[in-house]
């Protein structure tokens, strides 16, 4: 419970920056698309929102448990019931985080990233006739997927791994990148 409480404003963070991030670039594209006459310019624009539509897709879909972690740790109750009922549910929820942040930096959300760019780069360039744009929409897109791969929260894979050996829950000590909040907005910040 602490672990995912203490997560819980850099989880958020996170996955609101995405899907704001996401859904600003459909917005962008659609307003692209619908004002131009020019038809190359209207077909990346058009590839840009479906591929942006994804990115949203799979932002809101697969929300980190901890981002919606609400209840801060209270004390332990003293009835050895509601004690363990207590101690498994927080078991549950930390499980599932890091089952939730291992799938958002896996092979899986690399390939997912790989495939939705490839696919919309091959579009600009053997549909549309837009090679360079194809390769360009191919290979921004993949920095975008990378950085949000890279930027995932981890918090409770390393305290999770901890409780599983025995060791108890910690932040997690290995690199890591990762979005938090700052005064003045946010920052990436890495442990290496």
């Amino acid at each position: 419970e602490s672990i995912l409480a203490e997560q819980a404003p850099a989880a958020r963070l996170w996955w609101w920056g995405w899907a704001a991030g996401f859904a600003g670039a459909m917005g962008a594209e659609g307003a692209v698309s619908l004002a131009t006459s020019d038809p190359a310019l209207r077909d990346t624009a058009n590839v840009g929102l479906a591929a942006s539509a994804v990115g949203l897709v799979t932002t809101l879909a697969i929300p980190v448990p901890v981002v919606f972690a609400t209840t801060e740790p209270s004390a332990l109750p003293a009835d050895p019931a509601a004690r363990a009922a207590r101690l498994a549910r927080a078991e549950d929820a930390l499980r599932a985080s890091a089952e939730l942040e291992r799938l958002g930096r896996s092979w899986i959300a690399h390939l997912g990233g790989f495939v939705v760019n490839a696919a919309s780069g091959l579009w600009l360039w053997l549909h549309d006739g837009l090679p360079d744009r194809g390769a360009l929409a191919f290979g921004v897109g993949m920095v975008v997927a990378e950085a949000k791969v890279l930027t995932q929260p981890t918090a409770a894979i390393g305290a999770w791994e901890r409780l599983e050996r025995g060791l108890g829950p910690s932040t997690p000590s290995g690199p890591t990148l990762r979005l938090v909040p700052t005064p003045g907005g946010a920052a990436v910040v890495g442990q290496f």
